[in-house]
């Protein structure tokens, strides 16, 4: 009789225990796998201190999703068919993300001689202890080198301005070349590094001339700073003074920065 006994109580086992062990098995979340790395950080006593910390790793699936968590693919259709596209994706190492990109597209001016095309101009900014010059830069830095492009290929003796003094005196001899200012990477080059100049000028030195421009001489002896926070270079965004013929700048996505 107690072996009797013992049989349902053995088909409930089996029927209860198996369905909980496959919904165990398939639904219980495996352990992360971890490695350790050695940081800096600020213990009780207010000192920085070097300590371990486990960082899980990421599944093929959550890196994949990182990486085009913030990517972006941009396609423009231009004159005689061609197809201009660009992709971007950036990945924070903190927050907010000190780098910035920036690209423009800029259609060549209608009245120029040579064959139609676009200038395509992009940019990447690595920011350091924060982000705001890299952010500033994002938004000022290519139109200050397509202006600096734009009046040398419109001042006919941009060449002639740059060359050294052999070239310079070889154009005595030779007739000068007919070929457009920016057909020569050269002189591209040096366009860029004109306006890289012009503009770390720009940034580095108008804060200093300000607070001097700024500075009463009453306050001046009494040590007082002036309140530059109403000054329009005291906003968020520098803008660039732009004046003379300039090339069409066209946004060919909302994305692009201008």
């Amino acid at each position: 009789m107690l072996r009797r006994a013992w049989k349902p109580i053995l088909g409930t086992t089996v029927l209860v225990g198996a369905p909980t062990y496959i919904y165990y098995r398939y639904n219980s979340k495996p352990n992360r796998e971890t490695f350790d790395i050695s940081i800096k950080a600020t213990g009780p006593d207010g000192k920085r201190h070097v300590v371990t910390q486990a960082i899980p790793l990421l599944t093929k699936d959550e890196v994949d999703a990182r990486i085009r968590e913030h990517a972006a693919a941009q396609s423009v259709l231009r004159h005689g068919g061609i197809v201009w596209k660009s992709q971007t994706a950036r990945l924070a190492s903190n927050d907010p993300i000190e780098d910035a990109n920036a690209n423009l597209l800029i259609e060549r001016d209608a009245s120029d001689a040579a064959p139609p095309g676009d200038y395509l101009f992009f940019a990447v900014m690595d920011g350091h202890g924060g982000p705001h010059t890299s952010r500033v830069l994002s938004d000022v830095l290519i139109p200050t080198v397509a202006m600096e492009l734009a009046s040398r290929i419109n001042d006919p003796n941009a060449s002639l301005s740059d060359a050294g003094l052999i070239a310079k005196a070889k154009s005595l001899v030779w007739r000068p070349s007919s070929a457009p200012y920016d057909a020569d990477p050269a002189n591209v080059a040096r366009a860029i590094e004109a306006a890289f100049n012009k503009l770390d000028a720009q940034i580095v030195s108008a804060p200093l001339e300000i607070l001097a421009n700024s500075v009463n001489p009453e306050d001046l002896k009494k040590r007082l700073i002036p309140d530059l926070s109403q000054h329009p270079l005291g906003q968020s965004s520098i803008h660039a003074a732009m004046s003379g013929k300039q090339p069409k700048a066209r946004r060919p996505h909302a994305g692009l920065a201008h």
